[in-house]
């Protein structure tokens, strides 16, 4: 359903006057919902994600973290020009927000939820403060490629296929090659990774021409 102009406008006065002065001041810059800052070969990228379920009363919205690295980005995607906006969908890692609120292995999935204009200030300082305090903390953190490859040695990280290849590309840039080629090994053995055995090969034939 098409957001209200009301929920719009509750949804840009939180980003506007709570989100947006935070993230430039840390050296973010926005492109609408969606905040890059560019370090030497890598991104950090912060989205706000509306909730497709919004109606005309109400909107509903999380935020998305991820670290973009070029190196492993090209090799993945075998692709030479970057897009001008990183988005969060082409970072490795990607965590929602409410992983890094939870405790212990299982978390929920946070949203906050707009109704009434009152709930704008509320909203926005306790988003405001969760950015400050929990997700830019964990972006900062992630400014190298060994730093990257300890972040993602949670396996939660790293379950989905997608995840595992471009664990296996880290390795390799962080100087692991044998755990590189072991890990591409096991998946083209499985047998229901199938369809994801050409662009496994695709990424091993890159990666075998750097050596």
């Amino acid at each position: 359903m098409r957001h209200s102009e009301g929920a719009k406008a509750m949804l840009a006065s939180i980003v506007n006057e709570y989100v947006a002065p935070l993230l430039l001041s840390k050296g973010f810059r926005r492109s609408k919902l969606v905040w890059n800052r560019r370090l030497d070969g890598m991104t950090h990228v912060l989205d706000i994600q509306r909730s497709k379920w919004s109606d005309a009363e109400s909107t509903s919205f999380t935020v998305n973290l991820g670290v973009w690295i070029e190196h492993l980005w090209r090799i993945y995607w075998d692709k030479t020009k970057p897009p001008t906006t990183i988005r969060e969908s082409e970072c490795f890692p990607s965590v929602r927000v409410g992983q890094l609120l939870g405790e212990g292995p299982l978390h929920k999935d946070v949203w906050w939820t707009i109704k009434d204009p009152n709930d704008v200030s509320a909203v926005g300082y306790e988003l405001r403060d969760i950015l400050a305090t929990k997700c830019i903390p964990f972006l900062d953190k992630l400014d190298s490629i060994d730093a990257v490859l300890t972040a993602v040695e949670d396996p939660m990280l790293r379950r989905f296929p997608g995840g595992r290849l471009s664990y296996a590309v880290l390795n390799f840039l962080a100087g692991q090659r044998a755990e590189a080629t072991e890990i591409l090994a096991e998946m083209l053995a499985i047998p229901k990774l199938k369809a994801w055995h050409d662009r496994i090969r695709g990424v091993s034939e890159r990666l075998a021409s750097m050596t």
